[in-house]
């Protein structure tokens, strides 16, 4: 699950048109299972006594990840109009603006 992860969303950071984004993402959600598997090992490793504890910080931490994901995507869009200084025109990053938080992105995954 986490290996496609990070490959479909590297690939989504090349997408030019609508139909690559749409597929990397399609792909990238028929391989990955990791809530599904999350919540039952944390159905496994805990008792009645911590349980609900364990469930509320996973709810938490989803939505914490809803806003700070997205904030962090869009501040490393589009690098070389936001940061000229270090992101070159005539670079990748110019030829595609959303591949750097793509890149940030699958780096959560692979370390993990």
């Amino acid at each position: 699950g986490m290996f496609f992860t990070a490959v479909t969303v590297a690939l989504f950071g090349f997408a030019k048109s609508l139909e690559w984004a749409l597929t990397c993402r399609f792909i990238g959600g028929l391989f990955n299972g990791v809530i599904g598997v999350t919540k039952t090992y944390i159905g496994l490793i805990t008792d009645e006594t911590n349980e609900a504890q364990a469930f509320g910080f996973l709810a938490l931490c989803w939505g914490a990840g809803s806003i700070v994901g997205p904030t962090i995507g869009g501040l490393l869009s589009e690098p070389v109009l936001k940061y000229g200084s270090i992101f070159k025109v005539d670079s990748i990053w110019a030829e595609y603006p959303f591949l750097l938080p793509c890149v940030v992105t699958c780096l959560v995954p692979t370390i993990g």
